[in-house]
């Protein structure tokens, strides 16, 4: 047994004998511990309650901006992200093998300043990415998507923290092209590990299902079908197991 000495943790997780039991049928059914009915259940579930058209899982919600950036083809370009922020929103950047260029946050929201943003965006700019932080929603989001829009690039918003937020009666996640949310232990929906990329765009959705399970075009379900899909691209064990999204 593990002793926390803390006075007040870091999060508490919430879990009932529904969670034990949904885990439990996807173990005993013996089959489709990856890619089982819970994940188009669960992908489903987000679309309706977020407002978005596509939402796709992934094992983490860095693998989730990983693939999206990849997606955008950042590669060799910069992304302005937050000086205050997750290591994550900044590894997806190089990852992707684009540069971090990092502006200033306001002192509202912990979120990027937009005055500070406009000043850095230039002729490589290839992407905005704000950080929603502590279940709140950035300051500037609403100024951060007009700069993007007035320079045609994607904003992408890393909404881990906030799952729910709103701003002006509109969700964090859905101000730009794309937002992630995280369901890691800490977050405001726990699954342990776990991420989603909600967008309004047909063909991002559907590159990031090929991006996410190798590289193979989305079709039959990879373990339940003899159909010879084709790897269209160069892609990442990133799926989410079943029993997560169960």
């Amino acid at each position: 047994m593990i002793k926390i000495d803390w006075k007040v943790p870091l999060f508490k997780i919430f879990w009932d004998r529904n969670d034990l039991e949904a885990v439990s049928a996807v173990i005993k059914r013996g089959s489709y511990w990856a890619e089982g009915p819970e994940i188009a259940e669960f992908e489903n579930s987000l679309q309706k309650y977020t407002g978005a058209k596509h939402a796709v899982v992934f094992n983490s919600g860095t693998s989730a901006l990983h693939a999206v950036l990849e997606v955008f083809g950042v590669k060799g370009k910069e992304i302005i992200v937050p000086a205050f922020t997750f290591i994550s929103s900044v590894n997806a950047v190089i990852l992707a093998g684009a540069k971090p260029v990092f502006a200033e946050v306001e002192a509202d929201s912990y979120g990027l300043d937009a005055k500070d943003v406009e000043k850095k965006i230039g002729d490589n700019t290839a992407a905005i990415l704000p950080t929603h932080y502590a279940g709140s929603v950035a300051r500037d989001i609403e100024k951060l998507a007009e700069l993007a829009e007035k320079n045609n690039i994607p904003l992408v918003e890393d909404a881990a923290e906030s799952l729910g937020a709103k701003l002006n009666n509109k969700m964090a996640g859905r101000f730009g092209k794309a937002g992630m949310y995280s369901f890691c232990q800490n977050k405001i929906i726990a699954a342990g590990e776990g991420g989603v990329l909600v967008t309004d765009n047909d063909e991002v959705a559907e590159k990031l299902k090929v991006f996410r399970s190798h590289g193979r075009d989305a079709g039959e379900n990879y373990f339940s079908s003899t159909v010879q899909e084709d790897y269209s691209l160069i892609g990442y064990n990133y799926r989410m197991p079943s029993i997560l999204a169960a």
